[in-house]
Parts: structure tokens; sequence; C-alpha cells
């Protein structure tokens, strides 16, 4: 009942994770929709997976054919990562874009990715800030506007490789996630280097891939957490 109170009051007013909550209860206590109108409902307006004004800018970009995103709503605006894992801002009650994260740089190689599960809100003051994974890349966003932070890592953006000796490339549809001012990040499986959350992998003797936390101000790594203690 606790947890359940704390969905209501997380939800009540928007979307604000992808699971809903923090919880992950994808619960909303809003009842406009029941069981008795819920047969009348229709689209009012629909998107496609890639925002148009990205397919005039890249006519052979297409979109992964698993469309996993979940949008969040904040203040009656979703925001989402789109086919191809870019994030998009548009109007909740009309589908209207508002605006479309551009590729770090203008080329089809760029703009070329998978859809990601979803993407996280942070907000201290005035500096609101869409939070997205995409490849290999931790991305801070500005909320408004949807332009790279440029004091958060590189532009606006971090690497996650991990620095090994395997050279281990990155790989992770979940998005990430926000706690106070951490940005959490785990992998989620597959690839030839098989990273997973602990044994979640596709490969059976896969190396698991470590959660770090990352400052949502500056990007700067904070901390670790080994799935599988390592040595000493």
């Amino acid at each position: 009942a606790g947890r359940h109170g704390m969905a209501q009051q997380a939800t009540a007013g928007g979307w604000r994770t992808y699971g809903g909550d923090k919880g992950f209860t994808r619960y909303s206590s809003l009842d406009q929709i029941n069981r008795d109108n819920v047969t009348n409902l229709r689209p009012v307006w629909r998107r496609p997976a890639i925002d148009p004004q990205l397919m005039e800018k890249f006519p052979d970009l297409v979109g992964s054919n698993y469309f996993r995103g979940t949008p969040i709503m904040i203040d009656g605006v979703l925001y989402a990562p789109d086919g191809v894992g870019l994030v998009e801002a548009f109007d909740a009650a009309t589908g209207k874009t508002i605006w479309v994260q551009q590729p770090a740089s203008p080329t089809l190689k760029e703009a070329t990715g998978q859809s990601t599960r979803g993407v996280d809100y942070w907000r201290s003051g005035s500096d609101a800030r869409i939070i997205a994974v995409r490849g290999e890349y931790l991305y801070a966003l500005n909320a408004k506007t949807g332009a790279p932070i440029r004091d958060f890592g590189q532009n606006g953006r971090v690497p996650l490789n991990r620095r090994t000796p395997d050279e281990a490339k990155y790989f992770g549809f979940p998005g990430a996630f926000v706690v106070g001012d951490v940005i959490v990040v785990g992998g989620n499986g597959g690839g030839k280097s098989g990273e997973g959350y602990g044994d979640d992998g596709f490969e059976a003797r896969s190396r698991p891939e470590d959660i770090r936390g990352y400052d949502v101000r500056t990007g700067k790594q904070l901390w670790t957490f080994h799935v599988l203690p390592q040595k000493g």
C-alpha cells in the first residue's frame, strides 16, 4: 500500500520516467479514462518513428525494427527516443514537434542508431535537462531546446566504452536513470562483448557490465559498482 501511494504521488501530474516512477510501478492515478469509456477512444494524432525534419536531412535513414521508446511527460510535453535513438520533444495534446535532437555531426553514420527504451529528466532551478543514452554515449540536452549542454562531458556527451584490455564497447537499451544529482548507467547485454547486468547477456560466458554513476551537471564519473566483485 505504501509503494502504491508513492506511485500515485509520483505520476499524478505526469510520467517522469519511462517506468512511470523511480520504482517502475508503471501506475497512474489518473481516472479520466476508465472501463466505461475506454471503448470510445479514438486516435487524435500520430507520429512516425523518425521526425520528418530528420528524414529530409537523411533520406536513407532507417528506423529500428524494434521500436522500444516509452515517452515521459513533463508539464504537458512528451520526450522520447525515436526510431534511431535520438530524442524528440513534442506536444502531448497535438503531437506537434517542439524539437529534435541533432546528431553530433551531420552525417548519416552519426544519425544511424537504434531505438532505446526511454529518457530521464533532471531539473535544478531554471536548468532543466533531458538525460539519454544512445549508442556508446551518455547525453545531456537542454529540455527547452534540445541543444546539448556544452559543459557536460565533451560538448554534451560522455563516452561509455570501458577502458579495459578487451576494449569492450558499451551496449545498452534501457536508458539513463537519474537519482538525485547522479546519472546511473548500466548495460543490457548483447554484442560480441556480451555486456549485461550481472549474468544477463546473450552469451553464456559474457562479461558483466559494471553499473556506473555520473555527475548530472558535469558528466564526470563518480563511482563504479562491480556487479561481480573484483579480486581483492
